[in-house]
């Protein structure tokens, strides 16, 4: 099978680019420390769908850190933002 040539980028991917690859240079590997997940509304017990359910039909609803002006930027696809 043969590949094709790939596409150019577009200036806003450029950008985005340049921005992810400024992003990860500060990110640090540790050989020693054990990669986990965590729940941020409940860190203790973790995520449970009783515990998201809890979260989702609060009122008002929990104060829970997302970076906003990431959600809403136009370059991101929609089915990102909608996973987000």
């Amino acid at each position: 099978m043969r590949l094709g040539r790939r596409q150019s980028l577009w200036a806003w991917e450029e950008e985005m680019l340049v921005e992810c690859r400024n992003l990860l240079l500060s990110v640090m590997l540790e050989v020693d420390n054990i990669d986990v997940w965590r729940w941020i509304p409940d860190p203790v017990v973790g995520y449970t769908i009783n515990g998201a359910y809890r979260l989702l039909t609060a009122r008002p609803l929990p104060s829970v850190h997302v970076p906003v002006a990431l959600l809403w930027r136009k370059e991101i696809p929609l089915k990102i933002i909608v996973f987000i």
